[in-house]
């Protein structure tokens, strides 16, 4: 059940990032990095602040979609491989800054999540709780999805992925449709990042290294993009 949990917490991210590359024709080489934002943000509140992990999910989806929305803007002048070379950098370089803000990560020694009690009415199964919980979390990003697919918003991402200079002769703002398309992928991803913490117990840089956007590419492209 627990590896079943970690495969649902990356397939949250993998499903931002299939909402990008499928449906916004945008390649983003850095959904790791927004993944391990999201699993930084969770530790942080609960190891220095105290918060509980399961309060903190929404607000790493939100801070990951404020990073996705810096990574995205440069996807305004740059397509294709040049957008790929430019956002796998940040993936490589995203160990690294952890390392350095070691005061506030905590380095190479990392951070504990504390474990999830289940509740009351349910047999003493912590890892059915994760397991539940990763589920949850994982319908209720494909509910949005969904939602951000039907009707206008979703024809004007397809019509600006098939051809952006005809959606804009027909009154398609596109940089205003490829940012949203940033931010919610890079939401998805940071509230993966936030359940694979809580499952994991602890994070470090090194569950967060380059290769990990390549797995999530590799992921959306064997899913379907």
């Amino acid at each position: 059940l627990q590896q079943v949990a970690i495969a649902i917490a990356y397939a949250i991210a993998i499903l931002g990032l299939n909402l990008l590359m499928g449906f916004a024709g945008q390649i983003c080489l850095a959904q790791g990095t927004l993944f391990g934002v999201g699993a930084y943000v969770t530790a942080i509140l609960n190891a220095t602040y105290g918060i509980s992990p399961l309060v903190t999910l929404p607000v790493s989806a939100a801070v990951a979609a404020v990073v996705g929305l810096a990574i995205g803007l440069p996807a305004l002048r740059l397509q294709g491989l040049q957008l790929a070379i430019v956002t796998f950098g940040i993936a490589a370089a995203f160990p690294q800054l952890l390392l350095k803000m070691g005061s506030l990560t905590g380095g190479v020694s990392g951070l504990p999540i504390d474990a999830l009690e289940p509740p009351s009415f349910m047999p003493d199964n912590p890892e059915l709780w994760l397991y539940i919980i990763s589920l949850t979390c994982a319908g209720i990003g494909a509910l949005l999805v969904s939602l951000m697919l039907f009707g206008d918003n979703g024809r004007a991402l397809r019509a600006q992925r098939d051809n952006p200079q005809i959606a804009q002769a027909l009154g398609i703002n596109l940089t205003r449709t490829r940012l949203w398309a940033f931010a919610a992928s890079s939401a998805l991803a940071g509230l993966g990042g936030g359940v694979f913490g809580i499952i994991s117990g602890f994070i470090s840089p090194e569950s967060f290294l380059a290769i990990l956007s390549i797995n999530i590419v590799i992921g959306s492209i064997v899913g379907g993009v």
